[in-house]
Formats: C-alpha cells, structure tokens, sequence
C-alpha cells in the first residue's frame, strides 16, 4: 500500500467511526421520545 492509501484509509475510518457514533447517540435520544 503507497502511503496516500493509507493515509485516506485512516481518514475514512475516522470518518465512518465519527458517523456511526452520531447516529447511535441520535437514536439514543430519539428512541424515548418515540
């Protein structure tokens, strides 16, 4: 893997992970309002 490959697997998984936690926390908070 060159670096730049790496470099953009990182920033996605940064990405990915920071979404997935601002959705469960969303859904934390919407689940007893429903």
């Amino acid at each position: 893997m060159s670096p730049w490959q790496v470099s953009f697997f990182t920033m996605f998984s940064n990405i990915f992970e920071s979404f997935e936690f601002s959705l469960c926390s969303s859904y934390s908070l919407w689940r007893p309002v429903r």
